[in-house]
């Protein structure tokens, strides 16, 4: 190299380590926004990669904020103190309806004890509607709501002695023109709702229309006779009382009376004798005298004008929330009585939302145990599918998904609009089937490794797995559950703890 040539070396090489740093750094550039592009649009396995929710995921979709249902707890390792658990609440989204699928002795009722605790300590306090046929919710929470601030009313069909009433009939309004037929209709399909699997849906037609009839004629021209009980009695004890009462309906202004009276007179008398064993049936738990004493307040005003006593429209104007609870007794038919009650808290709160009032000052929380006892229940099925915006939200508590489908004829649509809360130790294996599939598949890699002659070989196949196979639901632990919520799944700890003398609840933060 000579002081002539070495200049042009420099310059050569220094150009040529400059379009290799240029090249390389492009190359660079492309492969980051290659595996950038990668990692923000990431090809999803063949199978789906369904998982268990991750806390991130619960939090970013508020599911750790206390505004739903309470569903259960994670649990994670102490900072600290790995051996002391951190525990935080996971709850539904607010507007959401849930049903708990939960055979007996799982901690069903528990579950439940722990949900409506959390309702009490909430500083929103909603109103809270309680059915607890077997009274050991109340026993467990009443005190909760008292020291809570709450009006608490106590409707206890077993034993009604010092039970506070509630008259069905204060959901009717005679003096709404072109809202009582309506509301007579909705009355009729709560005490009178269609059976799921009946192939003779005329009859219940029919007594369902006798029925608006009577209660219309008796609402508008006999007040002072206007109770459900008597409704009942006219229609199925006293023909003679019946026909009478007929022959001056016919003479009424109102087409909803004159229809009733129109219909049993076109029947014939073999339909007659189907109708009327039909009605007798459906009818006969409202003339039992528990069911009497708690469905009338037994007072008159000076003008001889039954008093109906407080309607749900009070409860909801009123500045005190109110906790309710209505026990019906274990296998019993008084089920009925808490289906019409729940249907009027329902109704009641769709008029109103009709009506203009689409901001209420609490919201309403339903809580059924035992749901299997009230029957079908059509305004369950409108609060779950139409009134979220009314600030309805409702939780159904089964043994079986087998009891839902053999009460309701359209179960399919109230599942479908319903968070779902698994429990295991259940026998009903399609059902479990069905959860599976909601869950979801991920994708697993099988490998093969084989050594013949002209050496090894290895393979590999994609295939698809449950992410929680049937019996897997199934075998879950006492304090386990598996809960849809939204459009993930999520495997959580019951939010109750029973290894001391008294059950230990995980509602509060």
């Amino acid at each position: 190299m000579t002081i002539i040539t070495a200049p042009f070396k420099v310059a050569y090489w220094s150009t040529t380590m400059l379009c290799f740093a240029m090249v390389g750094s492009v190359k660079y550039a492309m492969r980051m926004q290659k595996g950038f592009r990668k990692w923000r649009q990431k090809v999803k396995p063949t199978h789906g990669d369904a998982d268990f929710a991750s806390d991130k995921v619960l939090k970013d979709g508020g599911h750790f904020d206390a505004e739903g249902w309470l569903v259960g707890v994670v649990e994670r390792p102490g900072r600290f103190l790995s051996w002391r658990k951190r525990r935080k609440r996971v709850f539904t989204a607010r507007e959401a309806c849930a049903i708990g699928m939960a055979p007996r002795r799982t901690g069903k009722t528990q579950t439940a004890i722990a949900q409506l605790l959390e309702l009490a300590g909430r500083k929103a306090k909603p109103d809270v509607l309680i059915v607890d046929p077997a009274g050991d919710i109340q026993i467990a929470t009443q005190a909760a709501y008292e020291a809570a601030g709450y009006r608490v009313i106590v409707l206890n069909f077993i034993d009604p002695r010092g039970s506070e009433t509630y008259d069905p009939l204060s959901y009717l309004r005679p003096y709404k023109f072109y809202d009582f037929d309506r509301q007579i209709d909705h009355l009729c399909q709560l005490i009178m709702p269609d059976d799921a699997t009946t192939r003779e849906t005329h009859f219940q037609e029919f007594a369902r229309i006798l029925l608006a009839g009577t209660m219309a004629y008796l609402m508008k021209d006999r007040q002072d006779d206007a109770t459900l009980f008597r409704a009942v009695e006219l229609l199925t004890t006293d023909s003679k009382a019946r026909n009478a009462m007929f022959t001056d309906m016919r003479k009424s202004p109102d087409p909803i009376v004159r229809q009733a009276v129109n219909a049993f007179d076109e029947a014939g008398d073999k339909e007659r004798g189907s109708f009327s064993t039909t009605m007798t049936r459906k009818l006969k738990v409202w003339l039992r005298q528990s069911v009497k004493a708690l469905t009338a307040t037994g007072e008159v005003d000076p003008q001889g004008a039954i008093i109906r006593g407080w309607t749900w429209e009070n409860i909801y104007l009123a500045d005190t929330p109110t906790a309710i609870y209505i026990r019906t007794g274990l296998g019993t038919d008084e089920g009925a009585a808490a289906r019409l009650m729940l249907g009027n808290a329902i109704n009641t709160r769709r008029y109103m939302f009709n009506e203009g009032m689409t901001k209420f000052k609490r919201d309403l929380r339903i809580l059924v145990d035992e749901a299997v006892t009230i029957g079908n229940c059509q305004a369950i099925i409108d609060a779950t599918n139409e009134l979220g915006k009314a600030g309805v939200r409702v939780m159904l508590w089964y043994l079986s998904t087998r009891d839902v489908f053999q009460t309701f004829p359209n179960a399919k649509t109230l599942i479908n609009n319903c968070d779902i809360f698994i429990f295991g130790g259940g026998k009903e294996m399609d059902a479990y089937e069905d959860f599976s599939r909601m869950i979801g598949e991920f994708t697993v890699e099988s490998r093969s490794h084989s050594t013949g002659k002209h050496g090894d070989s290895q393979s590999a196949n994609e295939q698809a797995r449950r992410r929680a196979k049937a019996d897997e639901l199934r075998r879950q632990e006492f304090y386990e559950l598996t809960a849809i919520i939204s459009n993930f799944a999520v495997k959580l700890r019951k939010p109750f703890n029973v290894h001391g003398p008294e059950p230990v609840y995980y509602h509060k933060s």
